[in-house]
């Protein structure tokens, strides 16, 4: 009967309890990886619980409204829509403004809006 050890590779208890450390010290960092924003903890809620709006008519209710949604920290505006572009030009503005950047979408037609974020 030939040795069955000198044929074949022994897995031992040393390399089966290493690649397993191994395993678990990976899976432990991963949750350090993740950065604080996606996980909620930067002031901000995560993306998860954040609700995002495109404002469709930006008359005084509409801007008023704007203005109310802009101070709400689980709420993030992305696009706004008004025919009238004087109207739109200053929600814009406020948007903008508000978030410290240029990421707010304008559109003429609501129906684009919608196209454009609907699932």
């Amino acid at each position: 009967m030939p040795n069955m050890k000198s044929k074949s590779k022994l897995y031992t208890r040393r390399a089966w309890l290493r690649q397993t450390a191994t395993g678990l010290s990976a899976a432990i960092a991963v949750p350090i990886i993740i950065p604080q924003a996606a996980r909620g903890q930067s002031g901000r809620p995560s993306p998860s619980n954040c609700l995002t709006m495109g404002m469709i008519g930006l008359g005084s209710m509409g801007m008023r409204n704007l203005q109310g949604f802009l101070q709400e920290n689980d709420c993030r505006i992305i696009a706004v829509c008004d025919v009238d572009a004087s109207r739109r030009k200053d929600a814009i503005q406020e948007v903008n403004k508000s978030y410290g950047g240029q990421g707010c979408a304008q559109y003429n037609d609501f129906r684009e809006l919608i196209d454009d974020f609907a699932p």
